[in-house]
């Protein structure tokens, strides 16, 4: 009977093994929920005081503070937040309508119209987009893009309101303000501010005092501020009017040893330069100065060397495929020179060895899909990149698009920081080159063989807003410009036609006496050669250096 039991126990414990194992068992219940992807830590920059922010239709102006950040992949909006420095709470910073800003995934900066001034402005940004997986439809996730503390900041001031600028005095000038009174007043001899002469003020106006008598000088003021922690705070500059809008600057060509307009190719087609004979972009390193020149059969350019203050011919380099070489301009960190491709290749820069004149490497410079103060089409309708200046003080470039008035700002590993789209102003003439002096960038313009269309766009640094326009006195090209000691050179593509005189073959037909019958000659045609000088016009394409006297 016991036998029997333990039989029945063995098999019904069988039995039920057998049924767990066979019936499907669900843990749907029991699986942990995925993580939903979050964005990517980004860096938000450092805040920049800005003055006369042109709006994308260029229709009105603002002072303000601009925040910016780096782009997080697959983000629908960004959040920019502002705190309060006395309840330390965070709020939305706001439109002009005073709405709670939300910035669209199309940009990576905004300006922040209500900064306030005199005040340390610490800001956050949030990213959002939409949690993919098993989250619900439309839900946006929230990641915080700061740094170490969670946020960045930075001292804003109002620019001031320069109200009058007036001569009392052949030698004095009387220089009145509101907005501040705790100011910086400079004065110049030059629209460019080169070597001015600054003061600081406490209170609304000044005179100017010990100056020279019908010189026009140029004034500026802005705010500042020194902080508990010894920073020294400064707005952006009010101008007078003498330093904005349009002025005739005169040129010097300089002179060779025998009187005569000093000429680049002259030099340089005396070694291996035949056939390169069109000047293009130009730039100095301090001790040379590197001029290309473009065969325009081959399509390839050629870089001269010659010696800064005697313009010796040192070097000239092979043929180099860098396109049509409308620019160039020297890194002071790398050693190295960065030509623009100019229309041969899309979105690259080329870096050229000063010493061997051999390029080094082809580097593309890509623009991300949202780069503040750049529109998507910008980017979309991109030809190649025509103008390029290295900055020493910043460690950042300016790379303009060709075809239009985007002027790209790069750090010094050609990574795109933002962009500045200036003005429309003289949109009809063609682009050259383009330098940064103090806080001004200049952008060349010329239109071909030009008579009264070589010109000197001026517009601010950082904001790009558009200051004066330079018309020089110059027929020509206007290729380059580059700052040396203390001066500003240009470099103009000429062509001339001179005239010349070959000795040629002429023929002609003469009556002579043949015989003289009955008293009379006969006469018969014949043909004689004789040589004349014959006049003719030959092209010679020049490039002439010159001195802009804007200093």
């Amino acid at each position: 009977m016991v036998k029997k039991r333990k039989r029945f126990a063995a098999k019904l414990i069988c039995a039920l093994l057998i049924v767990t194992l066979c019936v499907p068992v669900s843990f749907a219940e029991e699986t942990e929920p995925a993580e939903p992807v979050t964005p990517d830590p980004v860096t938000i920059y450092e805040p920049t005081p800005v003055r006369a922010v042109f709006t994308s239709k260029n229709t009105s102006d603002v002072d303000a503070l601009r925040v910016e950040w780096d782009e997080v992949a697959d983000a629908t909006y960004y959040y920019v937040y502002r705190q309060d420095p006395e309840t330390l709470k965070w709020s939305r910073i706001t439109d002009s309508a005073g709405k709670a800003r939300t910035v669209n995934a199309t940009y990576i900066g905004c300006f922040d119209t209500e900064a306030v001034s005199g005040q340390f402005n610490r800001y956050k940004v949030l990213a959002q987009r939409k949690v993919p997986g098993p989250a619900p439809e439309g839900a946006l996730l929230k990641k915080k893009i700061t740094d170490e503390e969670g946020s960045l900041g930075a001292w804003y001031l109002a620019p001031v309101k320069l109200t009058s600028v007036t001569r009392p005095m052949d030698d004095t000038l009387q220089v009145k303000w509101e907005g501040s009174e705790n100011v910086e007043v400079q004065y110049a001899e030059n629209m460019l501010f080169k070597n001015p002469v600054s003061q600081e003020v406490k209170g609304t106006e000044i005179l100017l005092m010990g100056l020279k008598a019908k010189k026009t000088y140029y004034v500026r003021v802005r705010s500042i501020l020194d902080t508990e922690d010894g920073t020294r705070v400064e707005s952006s500059w009010a101008l007078s009017p003498e330093a904005l809008g349009p002025r005739t600057v005169s040129i010097t060509y300089l002179k060779a040893a025998n009187g005569k307009k000093f000429n680049l190719r002259a030099i340089a087609k005396l070694k291996r330069l035949h056939g390169y004979d069109t000047a293009q972009g130009g730039c100095t390193d301090g001790t040379y100065i590197y001029q290309i020149f473009e065969n325009r059969i081959t399509k390839k350019c050629k870089i001269a060397k010659f010696k800064k203050k005697s313009y010796q011919l040192v070097k000239v380099s092979k043929a180099l495929k860098v396109g049509h070489g409308n620019d160039i301009t020297y890194n002071s960190k790398t050693k190295e020179l960065v030509v623009t491709y100019s229309g041969t290749k899309k979105y690259f820069v080329t870096t050229v060895n000063p010493k061997s004149l051999k390029i080094k490497k082809q580097i593309p410079v890509i623009l991300p899909t949202h780069l503040s103060g750049l529109k998507a089409s910008d980017v979309k309708n991109i030809e190649a990149y025509s103008a390029i200046y290295y900055d020493e003080g910043s460690d950042q470039y300016l790379l303009k698009i060709r075809g239009g008035r985007v002027v790209l700002i790069l750090n010094g590993s050609f990574k795109p920081i933002r962009a500045i789209v200036p003005p429309q102003k003289n949109t009809d003439i063609t682009g050259q080159t383009i330098i940064q002096l103090g806080d001004y960038i200049l952008r060349a313009q010329s239109e071909l063989q030009s008579k009264d269309k070589n010109i000197i766009n001026v517009f601010d640094r950082v904001s790009g807003s558009y200051v004066s326009t330079m018309n020089l006195k110059l027929s020509g090209e206007l290729e380059n410009m580059y700052e040396m000691d203390g001066k500003l050179y240009g470099t103009v593509f000429k062509k001339e036609y001179k005239t010349k005189y070959k000795k040629v073959k002429k023929k002609y037909k003469k009556k002579v006496k043949v015989k003289k019958k009955k008293g009379k000659w006969t006469f018969k045609w014949k043909t004689f050669v004789k040589y004349v000088k014959k006049k003719y016009k030959t092209l010679y394409r020049q490039a002439y250096t010159f001195i802009i006297n804007v200093f």
